[in-house]
């Protein structure tokens, strides 16, 4: 039942909006009933929170993938970006909602922060210079911060795939990524 619930909370949240979607047709279209649905979830920002882990368990995978590469080179890790772009296309929906939710509810923004930290730490398995158990703590905290900044520039580039606002080339944008990753081998 959950996972008709979260299924059905993803369409009719894309479809719809998250705020003219109602408890009652969350029901009806996951065909359960009041009680289920809090048997779940306290409300439907518990919901939205179920839908961000997911959305966030997503993108660890595409971050995985990368570190699956080993040791990429400048063109692999172009794929893998222009990858992220063309999947942020194809749940262009899920991508808006996930703007939408740290907006509603600014505590689902720590999701995405604590993310970037997993996200940073799969990026030093394969790029030494982020790697973050290495040096003091100030040299540990400029690679997080690096690793970061990084994987906002992802996120932004996804983020602008998703809704079509991307405006430079693709493929010089993924292999300039590609170049300023691999400074980090």
């Amino acid at each position: 039942m959950r996972t008709r619930l979260v299924l059905a909370a993803a369409r009719l949240f894309v479809e719809r909006g998250f705020l003219q979607t109602s408890v009652e047709d969350l029901l009806g279209a996951a065909r359960i009933s009041r009680a289920s649905f809090y048997t779940y979830f306290e409300n439907k920002i518990a919901l939205l929170a179920a839908l961000v882990d997911e959305h966030i368990e997503r993108r660890t995978r595409h971050f995985h993938d990368l570190a699956q590469l080993g040791r990429p080179d400048v063109e692999q890790v172009a794929s893998w970006f222009k990858k992220v772009g063309e999947t942020s296309r194809e749940q262009a929906g899920i991508v808006r909602l996930m703007r939408l939710a740290v907006a509603l509810d600014p505590g689902l923004m720590q999701r995405f922060v604590r993310a970037r930290d997993k996200y940073a730490e799969i990026l030093g398995e394969n790029f030494p210079r982020l790697d973050l158990s290495i040096g003091d703590d100030d040299e540990r905290e400029a690679r997080r911060a690096t690793a970061h900044l990084l994987i906002i520039q992802v996120e932004q580039f996804a983020s602008s795939s998703a809704d079509g606002s991307w405006y430079l080339d693709v493929d010089i944008t993924s292999r300039t990524f590609a170049r300023l990753l691999m400074r980090y081998a």
